[in-house]
């Protein structure tokens, strides 16, 4: 895959180094106002292999995967059209992943059950670097060798008529090994390297599921979980700064909770979905940049993420299909260690709390309309036109800058033949040209953000064989 680089859009902030001197937010959607458009490079190979074996009253499943990855992409920095600041990242990685497992039924059919083993081994290599006026800024490289081992079992049981128990228990044991080569005079401009930071650090979790459904008819369900789980403890193979210590960091944990309704209505021409969530995070890890931008990994942070989601489906005749959904998310921070929040360079813990977290839109909703029409023996002509809407969102955890919300409307018609052998589908995204972004970088020098796909459309050809 081959393409051009980051698509930093400025931003007219009028605190930055550069609005001073002139950096503006160009007026059209398609207009960046970069120097450098940067080039994209992807290549892969991945392999897998799924097999199944009846044995007795179950079946046991092997997975084997593996997969290797090469990344190069350079781009300017600032975003703006100054000859300032440009940067590179690369990454090569491999991994290897086997899954065994077993899923069957014990105790006369009141057990469904499932147990398994899992192993996986990644090698990670990443390089980083940031010019500035001509001279190397930032250039570090750093190196992951890590190995998962995991246990795990999972069963639902027939406590009474329709009523189900769900437990499930897994446990997983980690390792790693860095070595990082730090800050900018550690590596030459192709990259070799004179490692200064080495290290290695286990890591172990058990994480339990607690569930109950009860199947009030054959229409509706009723359930609730508990859950823990985590995100795995690392280091920063990208350590901008010869004093930074890239680790170990820890674990991220979550309690999760949820309760919801599945059901069907109209003798399955309708389907509600309804679920409520609470999530309590700990250890959070956060990318924390300074005013050089210098980038660190810290266990600095707890949230509480909670909302409510909403699914319908309905069918008013056998080829159309109406759907919404809706969600509603209350994603704050319960404290933030270190946060700088007013931009002092002074952290500022007791305004931490109840910041909203970044990518985490209050509202979300879509809508979207599906219908097949069929052509007899010259095959189907299926059309879609969907709407959908996410909440405006802050772009770093201090809230100081907001991505706006935004709209999308797409649209596809596909005509495919009658065995569904061969497709042909005509597409847009984004019809309505729409400026918005996932994300974005603050500092002192410059502000911009990550300016998504505008209107994008294309034609794709499908075999299948």
């Amino acid at each position: 895959m081959d393409g051009h680089g980051t698509t930093g859009r400025t931003l007219n902030d009028p605190t930055t180094q550069f609005y001073a001197l002139g950096a503006r937010e160009p007026d059209e959607t398609s207009d960046l106002e970069l120097n450098f458009p940067g080039e994209t490079n992807i290549e892969w190979t991945q392999f897998t292999l799924d097999a199944n074996w009846q044995v007795g009253d179950g079946t046991v499943t092997s997975i084997t995967g593996y997969r290797e990855v090469e990344y190069g992409s350079d781009g300017d920095t600032d975003a703006t059209r100054f000859d300032v600041a440009y940067g590179f990242a690369g990454v090569d990685q491999d991994q290897l992943s086997q899954e065994l497992r077993y899923a069957g039924l014990a105790m006369a059919g009141k057990l469904d059950y499932t147990v398994g083993l899992y192993y996986f081994h990644q090698n990670l290599d990443n390089t980083y670097e940031v010019i500035f006026n001509g001279a190397p800024f930032q250039r570090p490289r750093g190196k992951i060798d890590h190995t998962t081992y995991s246990i795990f079992a999972q069963g639902d049981y027939e406590l009474a008529s329709d009523i189900f128990l769900t437990l499930g228990l897994r446990y997983d044991e980690e390792e790693k090994e860095a070595t990082v080569a730090r800050g900018v005079d550690n590596c030459d401009a192709d990259f070799n390297c004179t490692y200064d930071f080495r290290d290695s650090h286990d890591w172990s979790n058990l994480t339990p599921k607690v569930g109950v459904s009860w199947q009030l008819n054959p229409d509706t369900l009723v359930y609730s979980s508990w859950s823990k789980g985590f995100r795995s403890g690392g280091y920063n193979s990208r350590a901008t700064s010869p004093d930074e210590i890239p680790g170990p960091y820890d674990e991220e944990e979550v309690s999760a909770y949820e309760v919801g309704v599945k059901s069907d209505w109209w003798d399955g021409k309708a389907r509600l979905n309804v679920a409520v969530f609470h999530n309590k995070y700990d250890d959070l890890q956060r990318v924390v940049s300074d005013d050089a931008l210098n980038l660190s990994i810290r266990n600095a942070a707890s949230a509480t993420i909670e909302g409510a989601e909403v699914e319908l489906t309905w069918l008013p005749v056998a080829s159309l299909a109406l759907q919404a959904n809706i969600g509603y998310l209350d994603a704050t921070y319960d404290d933030f260690e270190g946060l700088d929040v007013d931009g002092d360079l002074i952290p500022d813990p007791e305004q931490a709390e109840g910041l909203q977290l970044v990518r985490a839109p209050e509202w979300t909703y879509s809508l979207s309309v599906n219908h097949d029409y069929s052509l007899g023996n010259a095959g189907t002509l299926s059309s879609r036109i969907a709407y959908s809407y996410s909440d405006d969102t802050p772009m770093n955890d201090a809230n100081r800058y907001t991505l706006d919300g935004y709209e999308l409307v797409d649209a596809s018609i596909t005509w495919s033949n009658a065995g569904e052998q061969l497709s042909v589908s005509l597409w847009g995204k984004n019809l309505t040209d729409e400026v918005y972004a996932l994300t974005g970088t603050t500092s002192s020098y410059f502000t911009y953000l990550y300016q998504s796909l505008p209107r994008t459309y294309g034609v794709e050809l499908v075999h299948r064989f």
